[in-house]
C-alpha cells in the first residue's frame, strides 16, 4: 500500500510540474543575420516596427506587413504607390534617415529596419533592436528578402520565395 500511495505521490508530484510549463509557447527572442552581416538578437514577432528604408517599406507592404511599421521616414510619402494605402501613413510617425534612440524608445519600437550598418550598431549598443537592410545587387536584394522573411515569419518567408522566383523568371 505505501508503495503505490508512493507511486500516486510521485506522478502527481510530476504532473504538477508539468502542468505548470507551456510547451507551446514561443521563444522570446530569435537571431538572425542581417544585410551587413551581423548576426543579431531580435524580438520573436515584432509589432511596433520603424523602417526607413524605402525598399523595406515597400517589401512589407507587399508581405501585408503594413500593420506593423508604426514610423517610417518622411521620404517615403514622396512615392508614388504611397497614394494606394489612403489615410494608412496618416497613423504612421515620421522619422529622419537615422531616428534617435530617445524618439524610439519614446515610440515604444520593438524592432528598427534601417539602411545604416553603422547606425544600427549603435541603436544596438543602446538597448534598441535595429537590423541594416540593404543591397546593391540581386544575390544582396535575394538575401534582403529572406531576412524579412526570417524577421516576420512564414507568410513573410513564403512571399519572399515566391517573389523571388517571378524575378528570376522575369529575368529569363
Amino acid at each position: 500500500m505505501r508503495k503505490i500511495a508512493s507511486l500516486l505521490l510521485a506522478l502527481v508530484l510530476v504532473l504538477g510540474i508539468f502542468s505548470g510549463c507551456d510547451f507551446n509557447k514561443e521563444p522570446e527572442t530569435k537571431t538572425i543575420t542581417d544585410c551587413s552581416g551581423t548576426q543579431v538578437e531580435i524580438p520573436y514577432n515584432p509589432s511596433r516596427v520603424v523602417v526607413t528604408s524605402p525598399a523595406a517599406v515597400s517589401f512589407m507592404n507587399a508581405m501585408g506587413l503594413d500593420d506593423k511599421i508604426v514610423g517610417t521616414h518622411g521620404s517615403i510619402l514622396n512615392q508614388s504607390w504611397v497614394y494606394v494605402f489612403d489615410d494608412y501613413f496618416n497613423n504612421v510617425a515620421l522619422f529622419g534617415k537615422n531616428p534617435n534612440a530617445e524618439e524610439l524608445i519614446a515610440a515604444n519600437v520593438d524592432l528598427v529596419i534601417l539602411k545604416d550598418a553603422e547606425y544600427a550598431e549603435a541603436l544596438r549598443a543602446t538597448g534598441i533592436n535595429a537590423v541594416c537592410f540593404r543591397y546593391s545587387n540581386k544575390d544582396e536584394l535575394f538575401f534582403a528578402i529572406d531576412m524579412l522573411g526570417e524577421i516576420f515569419g512564414d507568410e513573410a518567408k513564403n512571399y519572399a520565395d515566391k517573389w523571388k522566383t517571378k524575378l528570376d523568371a522575369t529575368i529569363e
